[in-house]
């Protein structure tokens, strides 16, 4: 009787299990991929071995490790960093989405010169971290191919908002939105970089420093709404079209802020600016400046040095050939130099 009765017991509880097995088929399912990595596979990256060298995931918190084709893909759990020069230099790489958002930080030259590094999709990173060391410096710095990158997180760098570098030389680049909270442009951050598709509204202040070059060599429209504190030579050799600066009302202690333009600017636009510097001398601010460019400006510089034109605008007409305007506080047209 008892042993009928322990058998009616462990027939009910393998029953029970069976009937937990049946209304959960998930228990022991394996978790779908969250990480995917493009063109490595087999390249440069063959085993879970190859990522945890190059990011601080342990091999444990990688599980589901494939490669299918030239792609690499598994699944973490853990929220994770990408290292120092992880993947500089791979020509293989041409994706990395961070499906499910665990990517929180990124080093310096993680991607540089990743030159097939067509999309990136870290919507979870809060850091990209670059010195100030200029030859070591450059998270996606020199990638050239990369058309797409997505950073929908807070981002800081270093204690302020860009290190040198970050974003230059994305010369193909069709989607790059940096937060609100992404105010602040270093040194030469988007040097050799098409600006087209990049919003930049909501930064209010451009690099300090000597030589900052905030957009040397970059293209296209620089449309900085935002900006009311300028670097020193932001706009030095900038090879864009039109640079419009809204909000900007001084350039003070600064030298050659639009020096260099020698290639296809069109516009300078900054109808709140009423200093440029020192009123007396040019100080080289339109250096070299393309000939023939439309220059709007705040009608104070009409007459502040000592009741004529400022002699950086009086520079740019005389020698560089530049139609000077005159706008008052509300923006309307008031006069020529």
């Amino acid at each position: 009787m008892r042993l009928q009765q322990v058998s009616r017991t462990l027939k009910g509880q393998h029953t029970t299990l069976c009937k937990m097995n049946v209304l959960n088929p998930f228990i022991f399912a394996k978790k779908e991929p969250n990480t995917f990595i493009g063109g490595v596979g087999g390249n440069s990256v063959n085993s879970p071995s190859d990522i945890v060298s190059r990011t601080s995931l342990l091999s444990t918190q990688i599980k589901n490790f494939k490669i299918t084709g030239n792609n690499v893909s598994f699944y973490t759990a853990v929220n994770y960093s990408i290292n120092n020069s992880a993947f500089k230099g791979d020509t293989y790489l041409t994706s990395y989405n961070d499906a499910d958002n665990h990517v929180v930080l990124i080093n310096s030259e993680a991607f540089r010169g990743c030159v097939n590094f067509i999309e990136g999709y870290f919507n979870g990173c809060t850091t990209l971290i670059d010195g100030t060391n200029t030859a070591t410096t450059g998270v996606f710095r020199g990638c050239s191919g990369l058309e797409v990158l997505e950073l929908a997180s807070a981002i800081q760098t270093n204690s302020t908002n860009s290190g040198f570098y970050t974003f230059s030389g994305l010369t193909a680049i069709t989607y790059l939105d940096l937060t609100p909270t992404y105010s602040y442009l270093s040194r030469f951050v988007f040097a050799q970089t098409n600006l087209n598709n990049v919003n930049l509204s909501h930064i209010t202040s451009l690099g300090t420093g000597v030589r900052a070059r905030t957009f040397q060599g970059a293209f296209g429209t620089a449309n900085l709404p935002s900006v009311v504190n300028a670097g020193e030579q932001s706009f030095y050799s900038f090879q864009g079209t039109q640079v419009i600066l809204p909000n900007l009302t001084a350039i003070a202690n600064k030298n050659s802020y639009f020096a260099m333009m020698t290639s296809s600017i069109a516009l300078i636009e900054a109808k709140k600016l009423k200093s440029l510097n020192d009123p007396a001398n040019h100080l080289d601010m339109f250096l070299n400046l393309k000939t023939g460019v439309l220059i709007k400006v705040h009608e104070d510089l009409a007459t502040n040095n000592s009741g004529s034109a400022d002699a950086s605008l009086v520079y740019a007409k005389a020698s560089r050939g530049a139609t000077v305007e005159f706008y008052d506080a509300d923006g309307n047209y008031v006069s020529t130099l």
